[in-house]
């Protein structure tokens, strides 16, 4: 019998990101870098006869009796990543699975991709299956949505095409940071819809250098780079405009942008005291927020 297993699922960051075209199915092309934080969500897996799924964690309060359905319907993108496993591998479902829920509800960190791809990720671990190359599981993967891939990657990497192409870059530094929600859920859809009334030219692709190694190197590079959903993020939640406004006025600060479709902000720091100090000063004058200091790209995998 398979013994119990527990897996992280940590939250994704997107550095920069870049929209470069719309293919004619309307799923847009994108250009990102990508990395991992040190905070995550966690999915338990324990042997059972039949197939369960329940939430728990401080986010749990905030799922509704639809995501939490354990059924072949599901809405919950983990249990839809469980059957559509068990599908991939012909195996049976015979476990029970326990989501801890600790990042914030479409905030723009993967949460629910991250989920889903752990959920993956253990159960071929659980069953004991040797682990099949990227490439050949990337229909499963990307069916589940487009950061689905590079969340079961876990490490830093180019992201590009509809999420389907994934260049994994390193050496990257690891970055004092701190991550700030404003308890606000941002839905993708609507800035994608919010994008396409502000913009109507697609980035170019960026073309990444060798390494970016040193801190100094990622930071310049960083700085001409950008969130093109940022400012449609903004208009549907004003939110992110007071978070950005208020991390900058943080010490020791290099870069904060918004991470994917929102509305979760990131801020790199010169060292972890300064993020420390920032998330202390943050959570005080705003203490219905999420803010959580971290380290990116410093997570192993699993």
């Amino acid at each position: 019998m398979s013994s119990a297993l527990t897996v992280i699922a940590p939250a994704k960051v997107n550095l920069y990101l870049h929209v470069t075209g719309r293919r004619d199915d309307g799923y847009h092309l994108l250009d990102s870098l990508v990395v991992f934080a040190d905070i995550a969500d966690q999915i338990a897996l324990a042997p059972a006869s039949r197939f369960s799924f329940s939430i728990e964690g401080p986010y749990a309060v905030a799922f509704t009796a639809e995501d939490r359905d354990s059924g072949l319907l599901s809405r919950n993108l983990a249990v839809r990543a469980a059957y559509a496993c068990s599908r991939h591998f012909n195996h049976p479902l015979d476990c029970r699975i326990t989501l801890v829920k600790n990042l914030p509800l479409a905030s723009g960190l993967g949460g629910g991709s991250a989920d889903a791809a752990a959920v993956i990720w253990g159960l071929i671990r659980f069953w004991q299956i040797k682990a099949p190359p990227l490439s050949s599981l990337m229909p499963l993967l990307l069916s589940l949505g487009a950061d689905v891939p590079v969340c079961y990657l876990a490490q830093g990497a180019h992201v590009s095409g509809v999420g389907e192409i994934l260049c994994p870059y390193e050496p990257m530094p690891e970055w004092p940071a701190l991550l700030v929600n404003p308890r606000q859920i941002c839905p993708t859809p609507a800035v994608f819809r919010a994008y396409h009334d502000r913009v109507h030219e697609f980035s170019t692709p960026t073309i990444l250098p060798e390494t970016l190694e040193d801190r100094g190197e990622a930071l310049s590079f960083l700085e001409n780079r950008r969130n093109d959903l940022q400012g449609a993020a903004i208009d549907q939640i004003p939110a992110i405009g007071a978070v950005l406004s208020a991390m900058e006025q943080t010490s020791s600060l290099r870069l904060a942008r918004m991470s994917g479709s929102g509305a979760t902000v990131f801020g790199l720091y010169e060292n972890d005291e300064s993020a420390y100090g920032a998330a202390e000063q943050m959570q005080s004058r705003f203490p219905n927020w999420w803010v959580r200091p971290c380290r990116l790209n410093s997570v192993v995998r699993y």
